[in-house]
């Protein structure tokens, strides 16, 4: 009797492990995305992919040239590493005021880079245009086929 006690006890506790750490991962996904420090990739309204500043700073060092000093990799390379390498249009989002930047196809160049800033978030820039951002502290890319 007591051996099967053990072997419920055991069973429980690794139900509840396993449902706690699945809401935790729901929970901090989900700060992530309010506070801007995430970007959900989503193509046909079904999300593919989520980023952070941290992948984006591996893609850039990754793909930058020594004397290349960029501010953060660019969206067009961003979409290829996610897989997605047909598209009409793309969406970029941002958290305030849900602004939201169109971009085509024949519009999208090197020059359009994703900006990581310190506190975590991100950016759209395009390069010569003043210092100003396109869209501040990105949430979201929708990729429009």
């Amino acid at each position: 009797m007591n051996e099967k006690k053990w072997i419920v006890i055991s069973i429980l506790l690794i139900f509840l492990l396993t449902v706690g750490s699945y809401l935790f991962e729901n929970i901090i996904k989900q700060q992530g995305l309010k506070s801007g420090e995430i970007i959900k990739i989503t193509e046909k309204r079904k999300v593919i992919a989520f980023l952070s500043a941290d992948i984006l700073t591996q893609l850039m060092k990754q793909n930058s040239q020594e004397d290349d000093v960029s501010m953060g990799p660019s969206l067009l390379l961003t979409i290829n590493a996610v897989g997605v390498s047909e598209f009409e249009q793309i969406e970029v989002t941002g958290k305030y005021r849900k602004e939201t930047f169109v971009l085509h196809k024949e519009d999208i160049n090197d020059d359009l880079l994703l900006v990581l800033e310190s506190n975590g978030t991100v950016n759209l820039y395009k390069k010569n245009n003043d210092s100003k951002f396109l869209v501040k502290e990105v949430t979201e890319i929708s990729i429009r086929n």
